[in-house]
């Protein structure tokens, strides 16, 4: 434990030492000036947002909405809740809620689930297994982050009645027999291959981030680990996942975007087995230190990153093999419309009649969250920020970020993340 603790301070050092020292702290052969693509469009997609929760739910501490999905026509949203910032502050437990009607919040989790060291509920999907008894239908599948005990996984068929399947009480210890060094899940996605369709599981670990599978959701098999990857100890987290056909004559491929201090890689497999490197080091940014998401828009694969100096950068690859660095396009660099947006945090797509754009919340820890949306031609309006429609962190520097999103009865679902304030959700046409 004593360990953990060590690296854990250390990276948070080396983190707030890089957002405070700024560009002149890094190397200038670690970034070169391009002309992004991106031109903006005056013509904002959003013509309303609307506050649809009350602010941390029935608990202020709920500071995140952390992950979201929609399951049987549901909205559930999943919290981390947590005194301040660090994640060993005291903390009531993960809590869970779900959106009855379109009028009100049900709880349907509490106090991490039995466990108050489950601070946050970081991930949810919805899998329908066909493996599994075949009367229970789909089921929501979340992972939480937990640093006294490591990771737990938790699933639900009816969204009322949560199990542990990885952690105390399963056939599984938490965090896969590494307890905290494996923390906290990352990145979930369903993904079919050879004939058989799995939840895959990505880990943060200070010894590496590790990939996990299930294809009944019990019965779990570690895939592979940075080091295997030959990625190094520094690539902490399997950050990220999506699944996209670069080669017409392969079946579609499983991308896995890090987070690293030598900057993001992204691995793919068309097996699920056996990884190939098809970007390396940020992209030779290694301020580029991770992928916040890949998605899927317009027929090619966006690539939203993490850049604590700089501000992020958004890249996309495709239609077409992705094998290496070459074959990514930068769209944008330096946060955008402003450096302070560290993160291109997450995104989705939707169309409220207009036609589709990419939905892009950011991170900006100095004015509050930006939202862009972007065009398949490459023109994006923003949103959110200054001298747009709705103020950046809609009127709160305290909400600093646009965290999770979904597509719920026709209308776009934002849950923001903050900093000692409690969390909102926001639903805009």
């Amino acid at each position: 434990m004593k360990a953990f603790l060590r690296k854990m301070n250390a990276f948070v050092l080396l983190a707030v030492m890089i957002c405070s020292t700024g560009p002149a702290a890094v190397s200038a052969d670690w970034f070169w000036p391009v002309d992004d693509p991106v031109n903006e469009s005056t013509i904002p997609a959003l013509s309303d947002l609307v506050l649809i929760n009350r602010p941390g739910f029935t608990d202020r501490l709920n500071r995140y909405a952390w992950s979201m999905t929609v399951f049987k026509d549901e909205l559930y949203v999943g919290t981390w809740n947590t005194l301040g910032f660090y994640i060993r502050e005291p903390s009531n437990g993960a809590q869970v809620f779900r959106y009855v009607d379109g009028i009100a919040w049900d709880q349907v989790v509490d106090a991490g689930l039995y466990n108050k060291n489950n601070q946050g509920l970081r991930t949810m999907v919805v899998w329908d297994d066909p493996d599994d008894a075949p009367d229970k239908g789909p089921a929501i599948y979340g992972t939480t982050m937990n640093a006294e005990d490591g990771l737990e996984v938790w699933r639900t068929f009816d969204g009322d009645n949560w199990e542990v399947v990885v952690g105390d009480g399963s056939p599984y210890p938490n965090g896969f027999y590494a307890g905290p060094e494996n923390d906290s899940g990352r990145g979930m996605q369903v993904y079919e291959c050879e004939g058989t369709e799995w939840i895959y599981l990505g880990t943060r670990g200070y010894h590496g981030g590790e990939l996990w599978r299930t294809d009944d959701g019990v019965t779990w098999e570690k895939v592979t680990d940075a080091l295997s990857l030959g990625l190094g100890s520094g690539s902490i987290a399997m950050a990220t996942m999506c699944v996209y056909r670069d080669d017409p004559q392969m079946p579609p491929a499983l991308f896995v975007g890090t987070w690293g201090l030598g900057g993001f890689n992204v691995v793919k497999t068309y097996d699920g087995l056996h990884f190939e490197t098809v970007a390396h080091r940020g992209l030779n940014r290694r301020t580029s230190q991770g992928v916040a998401k890949l998605i899927v828009f317009d027929g090619k694969l966006w690539l939203l990153g993490i850049n604590y100096v700089y501000g992020f950068e958004i890249y996309t690859a495709g239609p077409g093999r992705i094998d290496g660095d070459e074959d990514w396009e930068t769209v944008a660099t330096d946060g955008l419309t402003d450096k302070n947006n560290l993160y291109a945090w997450n995104a989705i797509v939707y169309d409220n009649g207009t036609g589709p754009r990419l939905y892009i919340g950011t991170f900006n820890n100095k004015k509050g969250f930006f939202l862009y949306s972007m065009t398949s031609d490459l023109k994006y309006a923003v949103e959110v920020g200054p001298d747009a429609p709705f103020p950046s962190g809609m009127g709160d520097v305290r909400r600093y970020g646009a965290r999770s999103f979904a597509i719920y009865d026709g209308r776009l679902i934002m849950g923001l993340a903050c900093i000692y304030a409690p969390t909102q959700i926001w639903m805009g046409w």
